[in-house]
């Protein structure tokens, strides 16, 4: 597999400290998905820091499985009503999840199992 980006922001800010939960539970994952870090993305129009955003750099097939089952496990445990939204870097496809249904995490799962562009190096 080629090394895969992915950042994961939430739509509304009030739910950023779900967002930074999630991130918080990536990282105690006992086989984390990849490299991950909390950053913020500048939100255009405005003076502040912008929205944070989790960095995932997934460099192996098993990461994005990973991904998709501590997401869907963070949810069950944590009951969040937030809706997560997935963006790949090389083609821009973005997935929003509102819930941590089975079905809803299969459907990310298979929409990023297909390949994107190439990274720009």
């Amino acid at each position: 597999m080629q090394e895969s980006r992915l950042s994961i922001g939430v739509a509304d800010p009030e739910d950023s400290t779900d967002l930074r939960d999630f991130y918080r539970w990536l990282g105690n994952e006992e086989e984390p998905p990849g490299t991950i870090r909390l950053a913020s993305e500048p939100v255009a129009g405005s003076m502040s820091g912008g929205l944070d955003v989790i960095d995932v750099v997934l460099t192996h097939a098993v990461g994005l499985a990973n991904l998709t089952v501590a997401y869907a496990t963070w949810r069950k445990a944590r009951r969040s009503r937030a809706a997560l939204t997935f963006t790949r870097a090389s083609d821009g496809l973005t997935v929003t999840v509102q819930e941590g249904s089975e079905e809803a995490v299969q459907q990310l799962l298979r929409a990023f199992s297909e390949p994107g562009r190439p990274e720009d190096s």
